[in-house]
C-alpha cells in the first residue's frame, strides 16, 4: 500500500452508504457469478479494468459487494474503476464509505490519498492540498515519499503558491530520478508546463512596438521552455500527460496568435505603414496557427500509438478540424 494517513483527521466522510444497487449486473450474469468462487470473480474484475472494460469490473466488484463481501479491496477497487471511468465523485463516495469501515486497514491510508486526487481532478484543488497536507511523511522513503512531495506541490502550484510548489516539485523530481512513479512525475511536469504557458496572461501585446517586441520575445521564451518539459514527459512514455501537454502548447500557440493578430499597430504609423504592419503580423500569425495544428496533431498520433480515447483526443480532434488548415 502507498501512504499511512490520520484516518481520524482526513475528513468528514459522507452519511450515505455507498448504494451498490443500481450497479449491479443483469439478474442472468449474476447467475453466473454465483456459480463462482468469489475470487474467481474479483480477479475477472481485476482483469477487466485493466483490459479497460471499466463497466464489467464494476459490475463484478457491485456483485460482490452485494453478496455481503465486505473485504476492503472489493471497495477500493471499485473506486480505482470509477477513477478510470472518470466519475470521481462517485469514486468518492467509495473512498468515503471505505475508509468509514476500514479503520485499521491498510486500505483506508490508499484511499486517502487517492481521494486526494479524485479532489483534484474535480478541480477541488484546496481540498485536495489540505488532504495531502495530512500525509505524515515521517518513516515513508523512496516512491512513496516523493509521490505525496510532488502531490503537494502540485497542489500548491495549483493553489496560486507557485513558487513554492515549484521548488517543491523540482527537488521531488531530482531525487526520485530513474524511479518507477513515472505517472506522478509526468504529472509534475506537465503542472510546471501548464503554470508556465498559463503566465502569457502577464505580458498584453500593447503599447509601442519596443514594448510589443520584448513581449513577443518572452512569450517565445515561455513557449520554448514549456516545449522543454514537454518532451521531460514524452520520455516518461505517459500518454495521458503527454497529451494534456500537447493540448497545452496548441492552446498557447493559438492564443499568441489570436492576440497577435489584433494587437493595436505602433503610433505614428501612417495608413500605409499600418497595412503593411498588418500583412506582417498575418503572416506570423499564420505560422503560429500551423504551430498550433502541429501540436494537434502530434496528440493525436500519439493517441493512436497508445491506443488512447478520452475527451482530451476529442478536444484535440475539434480544436485542430477547427483551424481549417
Amino acid at each position: 500500500m502507498l501512504l499511512t494517513l490520520a484516518l481520524a483527521c482526513l475528513h468528514t466522510p459522507s452519511a450515505t452508504a455507498f448504494d451498490v444497487q443500481p450497479l449491479l449486473p443483469p439478474p442472468a450474469l449474476g447467475q453466473v457469478f454465483a456459480s463462482q468462487d468469489p475470487d474467481v470473480v474479483f480477479q475477472e474484475a481485476m482483469d477487466r479494468r485493466m483490459d479497460g472494460d471499466v463497466q464489467g469490473a464494476i459490475e463484478r466488484f457491485a456483485w460482490l459487494r452485494a453478496q455481503g463481501d465486505r473485504r476492503p479491496g472489493v471497495l477500493y477497487q471499485m473506486g480505482v474503476a470509477y477513477e478510470f471511468a472518470g466519475e470521481f465523485e462517485v469514486a468518492l463516495s467509495a473512498y468515503d464509505q471505505l475508509i468509514t469501515e476500514d479503520l485499521s486497514g491498510e486500505y483506508h491510508d490508499d484511499a486517502g490519498f487517492r481521494r486526494g486526487i479524485c479532489l483534484e481532478e474535480l478541480g477541488r484543488w484546496d481540498e485536495a492540498l489540505a488532504q495531502y497536507k495530512l500525509v505524515p511523511t515521517t518513516g515513508l522513503m523512496g516512491s512513496d515519499l516523493w509521490t505525496i512531495q510532488l502531490a503537494r506541490g502540485i497542489a500548491d502550484v495549483r493553489t496560486g503558491k507557485q513558487g513554492k510548489g515549484e521548488r517543491a516539485i523540482r527537488a521531488a523530481l531530482q531525487a526520485s530520478q530513474g524511479s518507477d512513479i513515472t505517472w506522478m512525475q509526468a504529472k509534475a511536469l506537465y503542472t510546471l508546463q501548464d503554470a508556465l504557458l498559463l503566465e502569457r496572461d502577464q505580458s498584453p501585446l500593447e503599447g509601442s512596438s519596443r514594448r510589443q517586441a520584448k513581449h513577443l520575445v518572452e512569450r517565445a521564451v515561455q513557449i520554448s521552455d514549456a516545449e522543454a518539459m514537454l518532451a521531460q514527459v514524452v520520455r516518461l512514455e505517459e500518454p495521458e500527460w503527454i497529451l494534456k501537454g500537447l493540448l497545452s502548447l496548441g492552446d498557447a500557440y493559438l492564443a499568441l496568435h489570436q492576440e497577435l493578430i489584433v494587437a493595436p499597430a505602433p503610433r505614428k504609423l501612417d495608413a500605409q505603414q499600418v497595412a503593411m504592419y498588418r500583412a506582417v503580423l498575418e503572416e506570423k500569425g499564420t505560422i503560429l496557427l500551423r504551430k498550433a495544428w502541429e501540436a494537434y496533431d502530434q496528440g493525436l498520433v500519439v493517441a493512436g500509438t497508445y491506443g488512447v480515447e478520452s475527451q482530451v483526443v476529442v478536444e484535440l480532434a475539434e480544436k485542430q478540424a477547427g483551424l481549417g488548415l
